[in-house]
């Protein structure tokens, strides 16, 4: 064999070498971003929505990983968001507030000039290191633009659930704690109400619990002569509270070995009843076996079925 054929040859052979390694190395990392991609999490979730003309509006929270809207949120953060749908269940408008950390939106309601959203936000690094945020109530215009947002913080740890109005004031529900890396005693904080006018002023601080009650409010129902509240107050205990609407409470009652977020919404069915979902405990004994619960209440809080 010649010299030449003899190098020819052998260039054959390490270009094909060469040539199997790059579709070896391809497959690896093709693998790679898949297992990557489905060990990875992103995050997208609706809390609450309502029907509006030709279409709904939904609130809850989102990295944007899959937005055909907004850019992902590097690193990761999620966001609070709003998504806008038509009648055929499309999404045609994509928001979010863009502040702070990580966030979510709660519940909605729509006014005349635009719409009252609650919800969560982790605004400081220092609130990104305790995983603790501060309410937020943002008031949208009809476009979704902002007009206002007001942030609360009675102890270190906030969040509003649910808001509902009542004339011309809106009573929002949640929760303020301590966060994590604090103690202390404190009469604020717990379950609380707040009330606020059309411009975003605080009106009223309704709180339950104060600073050693892990207490949430998870829902509220106005009423003709008040607020009906239903939470946890420590893990395990359900709490029902009405208030009249200068906060004065008028009963309590509770219903027990519920799990940790306790009873979680209240629906009016008629001027003398009321049914409340959560949680019950199977047996005492049994601390991890938990069932679906709704329970019936007459309106002065008594239990008259479940």
């Amino acid at each position: 064999m010649k010299k030449n054929e003899k190098t020819i040859k052998i260039l054959k052979y390490v270009t094909l070498g060469l040539i199997a390694f790059l579709i070896l190395e391809m497959i690896y990392f093709g693998y790679r971003i898949i297992n990557n991609r489905k060990n990875s999490t992103f995050y997208s979730g609706i809390n609450s929505v309502i029907e509006i003309d030709k279409g709904y509006v939904a609130v809850g929270f989102s990295d944007a990983k899959h937005s055909d809207n907004l850019e992902f949120n590097k690193p990761g953060y999620i966001k609070p968001y709003i998504w806008v749908y038509d009648e055929n269940m499309k999404i045609t408008k994509e928001v979010r507030l863009d502040l702070g950390y990580n966030g979510e939106f709660k519940d909605l309601i729509k006014v005349e000039d635009g719409y009252m959203i609650v919800g969560s936000l982790e605004m400081s690094e220092a609130n990104h290191i305790d995983s603790a945020t501060e309410g937020v109530i943002v008031k949208y215009d009809n476009d979704f633009n902002v007009i206002w947002r007001k942030n609360y913080n009675a102890l270190g740890d906030t969040s509003f659930n649910v808001i509902k109005k009542h004339n011309s004031t809106y009573f929002v529900g949640g929760s303020s704690i301590f966060e994590s890396s604090a103690i202390g005693q404190d009469t604020k904080g717990g379950a609380i109400i707040l009330e606020y006018n059309d411009e975003g002023k605080r009106l009223q601080e309704i709180n339950h619990g104060g600073a050693t009650s892990n207490g949430i409010y998870n829902d509220i129902e106005i009423v003709k002569d008040g607020i009906i509240a239903v939470g946890v107050k420590h893990k395990g205990t359900g709490i029902i509270y009405k208030y009249d609407f200068n906060g004065k409470e008028l009963w309590h009652n509770y219903f027990g070995y519920t799990d940790i977020e306790g009873l979680t919404s209240i629906t009016k069915i008629n001027d003398n009843e009321f049914v409340i979902t959560g949680s019950k405990l199977e047996d005492k004994n049994m601390t991890d076996s938990y069932e679906a619960a709704l329970v019936k209440i007459d309106n002065k809080g008594k239990i008259v079925d479940e």
